[in-house]
């Protein structure tokens, strides 16, 4: 008869989560190195938290206390660029908490966060939150088997605090970055792409929504691997509307063909964007936010190895059940009362004592 704990242990070991290994050793130095590291605000660039669930009414405050910015329209921009930039805004808001949120789902270490080494407990309190530094969700993302996290975030539309507080979030961010031993590159090249094109009532357009990234900094992988890479995206909206610079300078035959490549995939769009993007940056780096718009600057951290495990992980689990397949089961009460044990153990992990450790102010609430 085989043994079935050794074919169990085998089964376990084939497992993509099996395969990681983190790359940073903790220790007391480190933690108190990344404890005491330089970090945002909601107001500044506090980074999205990463549980959707418990920050959500949090959030639907800070994006009413950040929809003043959008209100702040300047004379010259378009009511239908202006509509755009409200909505462009709104919908990123949340698309980064979704996607943080699934990230963080989908870890590879530690689902059950209370078997995670009891010095990341507070830090992964304040993240879920969204109250945690860059430094801290780089180690997190690293000691739980994230394949990517958000680590910093700067809402700026219109550029609304923008020349203020970059600067001091990329400096947070290159701090961080020097903690675990990476590199940081003050200097990177940027890459442009297309999102999305906005169109009057005529259906002639009137602006793109782009992004711009940069690798900014790599982290050592502890394995002799490429590392993680600490990447910085900005969104923006480029107007060519006829009373935009950019037509200006262009025409209509050249503004034509840029608003073409919209629909060319990721690789095409950086090749093609090329003669453009010269001519973009500097309104970009003058600061000419009237004619590019600013968003949002989120930089986050992510790795190749720990997405190729966190997918295979995926294609391996069972199918979720959908909520239509749960309610057409006969009733059981067998699973019920299962389903109540879950929760009830559920209530019981949160009355543990490092979730009444984390305190917040009144402000915070």
């Amino acid at each position: 008869m085989p043994n079935m704990d050794i074919e169990k242990k085998e089964i376990d070991d084939s497992r993509p989560e099996s395969l990681y290994t983190p790359a940073f050793q903790l220790s007391d130095e480190l933690v108190s190195s990344v404890e005491a590291a330089p970090r945002g605000e909601e107001t500044t660039y506090g980074a999205t938290p990463f549980d959707k669930l418990v920050s959500l009414a949090n959030q639907e405050e800070v994006l009413s206390n950040r929809q003043t910015l959008v209100q702040h329209i300047p004379d010259n921009i378009p009511i239908l660029v202006a509509n755009y930039v409200q909505e462009t805004f709104n919908n990123r808001f949340w698309a980064r908490l979704a996607a943080n949120d699934e990230n963080f789902t989908t870890r590879l270490m530690h689902k059950d966060l209370l078997e995670a080494d009891p010095r990341l407990h507070r830090m992964i309190d304040l993240g879920r939150f969204g109250k945690a530094s860059p430094a801290e969700l780089m180690l997190i993302r690293d000691q739980l088997g994230i394949r990517s996290l958000e680590v910093a975030c700067l809402t700026h539309p219109y550029g609304e605090g923008i020349k203020a507080q970059l600067p001091v979030m990329r400096q947070s961010v290159k701090k961080a970055v020097e903690i675990f031993g990476g590199t940081y590159d003050e200097y990177p090249k940027p890459r442009y792409g297309m999102k999305e094109v906005l169109r009057d009532e005529s259906g002639r357009p009137v602006a793109i929504l782009m992004t711009r990234k940069k690798d900014v900094g790599t982290l050592p992988d502890g394995h002799g691997g490429d590392g993680s890479i600490v990447r910085e995206r900005s969104s923006f909206i480029m107007r060519i509307d006829d009373m935009s610079e950019l037509r200006d300078i262009y025409g209509d035959q050249r503004i034509d063909k840029f608003v073409a490549i919209a629909s060319k995939g990721k690789e095409e769009q950086q090749k093609l964007l090329e003669e453009f993007n010269d001519t973009i940056s500097i309104f970009l780096d003058s600061n000419e936010f009237t004619e590019a718009i600013p968003i949002a600057t989120t930089t986050y951290v992510f790795d190749r190895n720990t997405t190729k495990l966190v997918e295979e992980s995926l294609r391996q689990s069972p199918k979720p059940e959908t909520e239509q397949e749960f309610f057409a089961h006969p009733v059981d009460e067998g699973r019920a009362n299962e389903v109540q044990e879950r929760l009830d153990r559920i209530v019981k992990a949160y009355q543990h004592d490092v979730y009444k450790s984390v305190k917040f102010s009144d402000d915070d609430k």
